[in-house]
């Protein structure tokens, strides 16, 4: 039998110790630059779905404030209503089975 003693220097790993905090280094610039442009990413998704919903309301907008203008204007309307002219007009117009 025999017995072996040996003695390592504790530079040995010191090589190791580099390679291990440069991977390091690598996977953390790594997770970043994904956080990064998907964090882009989303922003530009959220703005172009913005974008999207002002030209799809604005003329829903526009139709709204215009209905408004209409009914507002009631008395206008009741006043052709009063005049025989008009009233004739609006009767000649009005399909026979609609219930006036």
């Amino acid at each position: 039998d025999a017995f072996v003693i040996l003695s390592v220097e504790p530079d040995i790993f010191d090589v190791v110790d580099e390679t291990f905090a440069s991977v390091d280094d690598d996977v953390l610039g790594l997770i970043i630059k994904s956080l990064v442009i998907g964090i882009c990413g989303i922003i530009v998704v959220l703005l172009f779905i913005w974008l999207i919903s002002k030209v799809l309301t604005t003329p829903l907008l526009w139709l709204n404030e215009i209905s408004k203008r209409i009914m507002n204007n009631e008395d206008v309307i009741e006043a052709w209503e009063d005049d025989s002219d008009v009233s004739q007009f609006l009767n000649a117009c009005t399909p026979n089975t609609e219930i006036s």
